[in-house]
């Protein structure tokens, strides 16, 4: 059995004799403190009581549990950094999602911006722009019902150019050049150095049928230019005149068309009828006491204003 062990290169007796070696001792792993970031609490204000507006004791501040502090893992300008990252990260978030949206449904998105921006927002609109932003699209169902908005404004837009193409084309033919031409002359001696500007001052004229009107031209460099509008004598809007064409008012009476067409056909008239029934410049408005001046229908400054 000895002659078994004989090829073993150690022996058993030095292995028991020889002296232990003791193992490498570890440094302590370092503890890691966390730093106590505590601050007032800014329900109590450090008191740990809630103190009512009268100046009662109710009991202990509920926010902090009656500590009067409150105790964070990091200090209040982190805090605040982390948040404003957050906000920044949610509203690129957000600025992604209506990109993405826009992309993928640019009707859609049109309608939904054109009547969320609106000085007076659709309710819709705005709840549809917020899905996406939160949720980064939206659903068949509200897709559907955004589709159907859009056609249906675009047939109340067809039917809106389709009643002013129809209106445009049975309004009547009306000509204002004299009228034109008298406020052109007005207006060119009123630009003249030392005079007081662009006349703008209506044009009262009394129509054969007894009906007065004021036309007053639309200013230059308007969206109002080339228009002439009449008023009645009450103040009331009768329409328009523009490209040759008089557009009345649906509430106008028949006498009340008649005679803007006549008036306006033959203004020089109608001013010395308006001057006659009422005694007044047909301009100007100040009352003549000339027999010559009623003859005209005109007082002489807006006469030669005028040109007549």
């Amino acid at each position: 059995m000895s002659k078994f062990f004989d090829g073993l290169g150690d022996d058993l007796s030095d292995i028991i004799n020889s002296p232990v070696k003791g193992a490498d001792a570890k440094a302590p792993p370092a503890t890691y403190a966390p730093k106590d970031f505590s601050e007032p609490c800014p329900k109590c204000k450090g008191r740990g009581r809630f103190v009512s507006y009268s100046g009662r004791d109710v009991g202990p501040c509920y926010a902090c549990k009656g500590e009067g502090k409150k105790t964070f893992k990091s200090s209040s300008a982190d805090r605040a950094k982390n948040r404003e990252q957050a906000a920044a990260r949610a509203t690129a978030k957000k600025a992604d999602a209506l990109l993405t949206f826009a992309a993928e449904q640019p009707a859609a998105w049109d309608w939904i911006q054109e009547n969320a921006l609106k000085p007076v927002p659709f309710a819709f609109a705005v709840s549809m722009m917020e899905d996406i932003a939160k949720y980064g699209s939206l659903s068949q169902g509200k897709l559907d019902a955004i589709h159907r908005m859009i056609a249906r404004e675009e047939a109340r837009k067809e039917a809106r150019e389709a009643a002013a193409a129809e209106r445009k084309a049975s309004a009547p033919s009306i000509d204002v050049m004299k009228i034109e031409t008298a406020f052109a002359v007005a207006r060119e001696k009123a630009s003249r150095p030392g005079q007081l500007g662009t006349f703008t001052k209506p044009l009262k004229l009394t129509a054969p049928n007894k009906v007065t009107l004021s036309f007053f031209p639309g200013s230059i460099g308007s969206q109002w230019e080339g228009m002439l509008f009449v008023k009645a004598e009450d103040g009331r809007k009768l329409g328009y005149i523009k490209g040759g064409k008089l557009f009345a008012r649906r509430e106008n009476t028949n006498e009340e068309n008649a005679a803007i067409l006549a008036a306006a056909a033959d203004p020089e008239t109608a001013v010395v009828a308006y001057a006659k029934a009422f005694s007044r410049c047909g301009v100007c408005g100040h009352q003549l006491l000339n027999d010559v001046s009623i003859a005209r229908g005109i007082g002489p400054i807006c006469a030669e204003k005028f040109g007549w």
